[in-house]
């Protein structure tokens, strides 16, 4: 009896401290949006990408990986950018934006054969 009571109050624990991490990643996401709007207001960039760099910790979403990759571009951060700008296109391959701006990295930072190669490949996509 006593080893059925520990194995179910083991789990309510467990449950209870599940709900709470959901509810502080939660929490935590509309944080660093509202981080990221206020840095927006007053024209920070890069308290900008530091909110956006909180907010892809909770959650690994594209959209946001993209926004960051244009807020490194903006600030000529061209590696930073390149990096994401890579993982949004190969993830999602319909984004050639972000392929443009991976070749325009590729460009900035001395690989102009490379840089082509992307350029080449996104006439040919459309």
């Amino acid at each position: 009896m006593a080893k059925r009571f520990l194995l179910v109050l083991s789990g309510i624990i467990f449950m209870t401290q599940l709900q709470a991490q959901q509810e502080d990643g939660q929490y935590l996401k509309k944080h660093y949006l509202r981080m990221y709007n206020q840095a927006l207001v007053y024209n920070d960039v890069n308290a900008a990408i530091g909110a956006l760099h909180g907010y892809l910790a909770e959650d690994n979403s594209i959209a946001y990986k993209d926004t960051l990759s244009v807020l490194y571009f903006t600030t000529r951060q061209f590696y930073s950018s390149l990096l994401l700008a890579e993982e949004v296109y190969k993830s999602a391959p319909d984004n050639i934006v972000a392929m443009a701006r991976a070749a325009e990295c590729y460009d900035e930072l001395g690989e102009a054969k490379t840089a082509i190669g992307l350029y080449t490949n996104r006439f040919v996509l459309k």
